[in-house]
Protein backbone atom coordinates (compact mmCIF):
# COMPACT_ATOMS: atom_id res chain seq x y z
CA UNK A 1 0.00 0.00 0.00
CA UNK A 2 1.48 3.70 -1.04
CA UNK A 3 -0.92 5.16 1.13
CA UNK A 4 -1.58 7.44 -1.71
CA UNK A 5 -5.44 6.74 -3.15
CA UNK A 6 -4.34 8.94 -6.52
CA UNK A 7 -1.75 6.68 -7.61
CA UNK A 8 -4.59 3.08 -7.75
CA UNK A 9 -6.51 2.82 -10.76
CA UNK A 10 -9.97 3.67 -10.20
CA UNK A 11 -12.69 2.07 -11.70
CA UNK A 12 -15.29 3.69 -13.88
CA UNK A 13 -18.27 1.94 -15.36
CA UNK A 14 -20.04 2.84 -18.33
CA UNK A 15 -23.68 1.45 -18.77
CA UNK A 16 -25.95 1.49 -21.95
CA UNK A 17 -28.39 -0.72 -20.12
CA UNK A 18 -31.51 0.36 -18.36
CA UNK A 19 -30.95 2.65 -15.03
CA UNK A 20 -33.30 0.16 -12.78
CA UNK A 21 -30.77 -2.61 -13.90
CA UNK A 22 -27.78 -1.01 -13.50
CA UNK A 23 -28.32 0.46 -10.09
CA UNK A 24 -29.54 -3.38 -9.27
CA UNK A 25 -26.17 -4.68 -10.31
CA UNK A 26 -25.11 -2.63 -7.13
CA UNK A 27 -21.44 -1.39 -8.24
CA UNK A 28 -19.02 -0.11 -5.29
CA UNK A 29 -17.64 2.04 -8.62
CA UNK A 30 -18.68 5.13 -10.14
CA UNK A 31 -21.32 4.39 -13.00
CA UNK A 32 -22.01 6.53 -16.14
CA UNK A 33 -25.57 5.66 -17.71
CA UNK A 34 -24.79 6.62 -21.24
CA UNK A 35 -27.91 5.08 -22.94
CA UNK A 36 -26.99 5.73 -26.97
CA UNK A 37 -23.59 3.93 -26.47
CA UNK A 38 -22.03 7.41 -27.06
CA UNK A 39 -18.74 6.95 -24.59
CA UNK A 40 -18.52 3.45 -25.55
CA UNK A 41 -18.49 5.16 -29.31
CA UNK A 42 -15.82 7.44 -28.91
CA UNK A 43 -13.20 4.56 -27.05
CA UNK A 44 -13.98 2.22 -30.13
CA UNK A 45 -15.70 -0.45 -27.42
CA UNK A 46 -17.88 -3.24 -28.74
CA UNK A 47 -19.16 -4.99 -26.07
CA UNK A 48 -18.22 -5.76 -22.34
CA UNK A 49 -16.10 -5.50 -20.66
CA UNK A 50 -14.17 -2.95 -22.03
CA UNK A 51 -11.48 -0.52 -20.75
CA UNK A 52 -9.05 2.04 -21.65
CA UNK A 53 -6.62 3.52 -18.88
CA UNK A 54 -6.57 7.48 -18.45
CA UNK A 55 -3.51 8.98 -16.96
CA UNK A 56 -3.79 11.83 -14.20
CA UNK A 57 -4.63 14.54 -16.68
CA UNK A 58 -7.69 12.20 -17.86
CA UNK A 59 -6.49 11.58 -21.18
CA UNK A 60 -6.13 8.38 -22.44
CA UNK A 61 -2.96 6.56 -22.17
CA UNK A 62 -3.72 3.28 -23.37
CA UNK A 63 -5.16 0.89 -26.22
CA UNK A 64 -9.01 -0.09 -25.50
CA UNK A 65 -8.74 -3.68 -24.71
CA UNK A 66 -11.71 -6.28 -24.88
CA UNK A 67 -12.42 -8.97 -22.50
CA UNK A 68 -12.34 -9.39 -18.49
CA UNK A 69 -8.20 -10.96 -18.81
CA UNK A 70 -7.57 -8.22 -20.57
CA UNK A 71 -8.85 -5.52 -18.26
CA UNK A 72 -7.36 -7.50 -15.46
CA UNK A 73 -4.46 -7.47 -17.20
CA UNK A 74 -4.44 -3.83 -17.93
CA UNK A 75 -5.23 -2.73 -14.51
CA UNK A 76 -2.41 -4.69 -12.94
CA UNK A 77 0.10 -3.10 -15.45
CA UNK A 78 -1.17 0.87 -14.19
CA UNK A 79 -0.42 -1.04 -10.68
CA UNK A 80 2.94 -1.77 -11.73
CA UNK A 81 2.25 -5.52 -11.25
CA UNK A 82 2.86 -6.70 -14.81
Amino acid sequence: DTGDDDALPRLVVVSSGDPAATRAEAFRSTVLLDERFEVGEVFGAAGTPMAVLLDADARVASETVAGGEAVLALAHHRLGRV
